[in-house]
């Protein structure tokens, strides 16, 4: 699974205890494609307050835009399409040992 993390810049290698927010779904041509965004459980390391995926949308929406505007155009226009984003109980759902 990929993850996304969205936090203060930290050391190659590091192991941060996290809080998945958000799952954004994609398609490429050889498939789905998971990204789970999430912020460090500890909130000194995190750059947005976000704890669920309501905070996100509602506060955070600009950097959900980006997010997905990157992942979308990343490897060229029309590589990859947005299948949409699901909430913190999805991700919890691809990976239980959040």
């Amino acid at each position: 699974l990929d993850v996304l993390l969205l936090s203060e810049a930290l050391p190659k290698g590091s192991v941060v205890e996290i809080i998945p927010i958000a799952v954004l779904l994609l398609k490429d041509e050889t498939g789905t494609m998971t990204k789970i965004i999430a912020v460090p459980q500890d909130a000194s390391l995190r750059v947005i307050q976000a704890v669920d995926f309501t905070d996100f949308l509602i506060k955070y929406d600009a950097a959900k835009r980006i997010i997905e505007e990157w992942f979308t155009h990343y490897r060229g226009v029309h590589k990859v399409i947005s299948l949409g984003w699901r909430d913190q109980s999805y991700a919890l759902s691809l990976a239980p040992k959040f």
